[in-house]
This record gives C-alpha cells, sequence and structure tokens, in this order.
C-alpha cells in the first residue's frame, strides 16, 4: 500500500515544483490515514519509513518523524469521502512565494475570469482588426 503512495509522491514532486508538499493514503484495514512525514519533500521519500498512521483524531499510531500541521485536511476528506484513497497537495515553489508578499493576486489571463471578475485590462481592449482567413495568414 505504501508503495503506491511512493509512486504517487515521485510523480507529483517534479510536476509540482514543490519545496514541501503532503501525501496522504487511507489504511486498508480503516485504522485511519498513512500521511508523508514532516521535514521532507515530495522527491525525497525514499520509503515506508516516511509514513507515519495516524488515527482520525490525529494520534499517532505507528511510524517515526513528526506529523505535519495539516493532517486534519487529510483525514478529513477520507472521513467525508470514503471513496477516496489517496489525497495530497503540494506547495509549488511561485506560489508559496507569492502567498509571503502582502499583495493582491490580479487576474491577469483570460482564464482569470473564473475566478470571478475581469482580467486587469480588459475593459481597455479593442478588438483587434479582422483576419482575412487562416490561408492567407499561413500562406497556404
Amino acid at each position: 500500500m505504501i508503495s503506491s503512495g511512493l509512486q504517487e509522491a515521485k510523480e507529483i514532486s517534479p510536476v509540482s515544483l514543490t519545496s514541501l508538499g503532503h501525501l496522504a493514503l487511507r489504511d486498508p484495514t480503516g485504522r485511519g490515514v498513512w500521511i508523508k512525514r514532516s521535514g521532507i519533500s515530495l522527491g525525497e521519500v525514499a520509503g515506508p519509513e516516511n509514513f507515519v498512521l495516524v488515527d482520525f483524531a490525529g494520534n499517532r499510531l505507528a511510524g517515526e518523524g513528526s506529523v505535519h500541521k495539516g493532517w486534519p485536511i487529510h483525514t478529513e476528506i477520507m472521513q467525508l469521502r470514503p471513496d477516496v484513497i489517496v489525497a495530497g497537495h503540494s506547495h509549488p515553489f511561485h506560489a508559496t512565494v507569492f502567498s509571503a508578499l502582502d499583495v493582491e493576486l490580479a487576474a491577469v489571463t483570460n482564464e482569470a475570469v473564473y475566478l470571478g471578475g475581469p482580467s486587469a485590462g480588459t475593459e481597455k481592449r479593442r478588438p483587434a482588426e479582422p483576419r482575412n482567413s487562416f490561408a492567407e495568414d499561413t500562406g497556404l
């Protein structure tokens, strides 16, 4: 069971450019959740010794190392969703740095409108001149 968590950690780590993050796996016997121990990144997970078993109240049942402060996030997900076997999150480098700044997050792309408002500068933009055709543009 922990071996599947090791694989998940290895797959998440390079994608998230993470310094730290957490991965939790439901204990198959129902005792609680196996959580990656605190103090190591997802990329540093080397084996089962990097996981700690906690019950749904956060009490350590097995394993060595510190239990991270985010354990309630994972145990709550597992309690509310019996179909969920693995839950994880990462702390991507740029998002972590940005969160330390005292600035407002500006919506700067068109996709940002899904976050609740117009993206920066859209009210000042004018439509581009109409293009003739794809064929003309590409020289086909």
